[in-house]
């Protein structure tokens, strides 16, 4: 059985910079914190198969298949960081272009991997059992990173709409990640 819990210590600061009345310049920073999905690491939904492996990278070696949820499964944290200039139209809309990066530290992947020793029977709660068994399940592994742009435009369009039809507003969004 596993235990958990997010704890740590979670900062995030924002500024801004008016570089003339309706153009500003907003950057920020935020540590975050994701909590584990429940299938990932805690719901009980293990399946079990008897059957030896005939197909996959432990073909004629695994003796069966045991998939668990990970218990000790650590829930990943990131560094984001984020940049955009906002233009304010004189209608009262906004016109925004911005970038952002995201460092995320212990990536959950989904793996498959042979049973072949007691420390990894221990890292999924099982039993010696399941020796020589393949399992597939989220493990972490290393580090990621996410790079991307977006564009933002909200527009009131009672400059171009008859007066009974005022109160409409534009909106789009555009996101990139690369």
């Amino acid at each position: 059985s596993g235990s958990g819990g997010n704890y740590g210590f979670f900062p995030s600061f924002e500024t801004s910079y008016s570089l003339t009345g309706d153009l500003i310049l907003r950057t920020g920073y935020a540590k975050t914190q994701a909590r584990n999905r429940l299938g990932r690491s805690v719901i009980p939904s293990s399946s079990f198969d008897s059957t030896p492996m005939t197909t996959g990278n432990y073909a004629g070696i695994a003796l069966g298949s045991v998939n668990r949820p990970n218990p000790n499964l650590k829930p990943w944290t990131a560094d984001n960081y984020e940049a955009h200039l906002e233009y304010y139209t004189p209608q009262g809309g906004v016109i925004s272009v911005g970038t952002f990066r995201k460092d995320i530290d212990r990536v959950q992947v989904q793996t498959t991997v042979l049973l072949d020793t007691q420390e990894k029977l221990a890292e999924l709660d099982l039993e010696s059992s399941f020796m020589n068994f393949q399992s597939t399940t989220c493990i972490n592994q290393g580090v990621g990173r996410i790079d991307g742009a977006e564009c933002e435009i909200r527009q009131p369009l009672d400059i171009l709409l008859p007066g009974f039809a005022r109160g409409f507003t534009f909106t789009g969004s555009y996101n990139y990640n690369y």
